[in-house]
């Protein structure tokens, strides 16, 4: 998280619970913890590094589940990269090949894409208010399968590109209208590293 988790919670108030999309390894687990942050449900596309993530943050008492996220219900393909899988998106590179030239993808995967309003329901969310997005480009189309349990959340953090980071990627500006209509502001951006940062939204 470009914006430190500690900051957000000493200048934005403690979560309740997290629903965490674009798990990796589940690496901000433990500034999860130390803010002490328990409810949190991990969600992680490829099934080699859903293995490391259930082994790190089961012992949590964490949740952990293995699908693509997105705005339909499908069988998709998942592009896997090098580095360690952490760039890996159902979408092309884009100015991520000027921009990053060490990263490039080395093979597809066939995955299931899944809407997190087919997954689960507001019972299951419940106690959860914060959302963090790292989909790679795809965050937009997230937000839209998350459908009406988008408004049971009171946070959301996510990476934001200002250009075709990967291919066919959503905007800033429409990020934000789209949020801004479900009754979120924008409140902070981190510095932006290329095309690319990490947003930060809270109720109004």
């Amino acid at each position: 998280m470009l914006i430190p988790f500690d900051r957000i919670v000493k200048q934005y108030g403690k979560p309740k619970g997290i629903l965490h999309l674009g798990a990796n390894i589940g690496e901000e687990a433990e500034s999860y913890k130390k803010q002490g942050v328990k409810n949190v449900i991990w969600v992680e596309a490829n099934p080699v590094i859903y293995q490391k993530l259930f082994d790190n943050v089961f012992k949590l008492g964490h949740q952990a589940f293995n699908f693509c996220v997105g705005d339909e219900n499908k069988e998709t393909v998942l592009h896997v990269a090098n580095n360690d899988s952490q760039s890996s998106s159902v979408l092309e590179l884009g100015t991520h090949k000027k921009q990053h030239p060490s990263v490039y993808y080395t093979h597809d995967i066939n995955v299931s894409m899944k809407r997190i309003d087919s997954v689960f329901s507001s019972e299951h969310l419940g106690g959860i208010d914060f959302v963090n997005l790292d989909l790679q480009g795809f965050e937009m189309q997230a937000l839209i399968g998350m459908g009406e349990l988008l408004d049971q959340f009171k946070y959301v953090y996510l990476e934001v590109n200002k250009a075709d980071v990967y291919k066919g990627c959503a905007q800033f500006n429409e990020i934000e209208k789209f949020l801004n209509a479900r009754g979120f502001r924008h409140v902070e951006t981190a510095k932006w590293i290329g095309d690319w940062s990490d947003a930060f939204f809270t109720k109004k």
